[in-house]
């Protein structure tokens, strides 16, 4: 394990270096970086399955973690989510949120302050979000 984990950082480190150095141009070092990740993810979507299998095995304590490779592991559920749609008032109330959210949008876009129909309410205008930069990759046809 520490083995592979070395080998990766080396490998990583060369190339980081190697734009340090000018000897790589960064965009191509950020292409084949954004390649390398996905390649692992796509090994880890792979041996997920089996993964789990094997921390299966391993001694129960609980709901505890279990200690392996110098890692806290758990196996847990995630992305769960609960579904709505079959219950009219939340879809009612879930399309009046909607509606409040873009006349929020406007009032920030247009700087003009609208009333909720509904209720006489002032909306206000929402805080538009944070964004970074970055660069986008996608494969040429």
């Amino acid at each position: 394990m520490k083995l592979i984990t070395t080998e990766v950082q080396k490998a990583i480190s060369k190339i980081t270096e190697a734009v340090d150095n000018g000897d790589l141009n960064p965009l191509e070092a950020f292409v084949a970086l954004k390649k390398v990740e996905t390649i692992a993810l796509g090994a880890k979507k792979l041996l997920l399955s089996q993964a789990i299998d094997e921390a299966d095995k391993q001694p129960k304590n609980g709901t505890v973690p279990f200690v392996l490779y110098g890692k806290k592991l758990q196996v847990v559920n995630v992305g769960g989510r609960w579904n709505f749609k079959d219950i009219p008032v939340i879809q009612d109330a879930e399309k009046r949120l909607k509606g409040l959210q873009e006349l929020a949008k406007n009032a920030q876009k247009t700087g003009v302050e609208v009333a909720d129909t509904a209720t006489g309410e002032i909306i206000g205008a929402a805080i538009p979000p944070v964004s970074t930069t970055t660069i986008k990759i996608t494969e040429t046809k």
